[in-house]
């Protein structure tokens, strides 16, 4: 409430702060990119049916192909499985060795439209071990197979994570 009244930011100045503190120094964002378009929303939640809906928009349907990286945050695995108009694969980042195929619980309706997951998982009832998961990699494996949309979207929650890790350099 006191930054309302006293209003000492300006409409810009949230856009402007995020987008030094992704590319000062050592850049995260590759320099070839357009600059990065910032918005502030209620909560994660908000901010992926945001995602959502552009993704729907864009493909011009309702009906999605979207991998999940299992374990990721529970709120967006959950959303996907009850969505009807969606087909759900779940990427298992611990079965990913040569062959990103034996990872999924079901081969992904290809082309995926979206792939959520994260670095970092957060607490699991199933896992006993935490490791970084290797986004990367996945990524590519699914582009040599030729499961991504020509334009897929990629959500990463980086809530255990921090903003300059190497995780989200790479």
């Amino acid at each position: 409430t006191l930054l309302t009244l006293v209003e000492p930011y300006g409409d810009h100045d949230l856009t402007d702060s995020v987008i030094q503190n992704l590319t000062k120094g050592k850049s995260l964002l590759p320099l070839d990119l357009d600059r990065p378009k910032v918005h502030l929303k209620a909560s994660a939640m908000h901010s992926m049916a945001s995602v959502i809906a552009g993704v729907e928009e864009h493909k011009g349907s309702g009906s999605l192909n979207v991998a999940v990286l299992k374990d990721s945050y529970y709120e967006s695995s959950s959303l996907f499985e009850k969505a009807r108009n969606y087909q759900v694969s779940v990427l298992d980042g611990d079965r990913v060795q040569d062959n990103i195929e034996d990872a999924f619980s079901k081969p992904p309706a290809a082309p995926i439209d979206l792939f959520v997951c994260e670095f970092h998982h957060n607490i699991s009832i199933s896992r006993q071990s935490y490791h970084p998961e290797n986004i990367a990699k996945q990524l590519k494996a699914m582009h040599q197979k030729g499961w991504l949309a020509e334009q897929c979207t990629i959500v990463i929650d980086t809530t255990i994570n921090l903003d300059q890790s190497d995780e989200v350099r790479n």
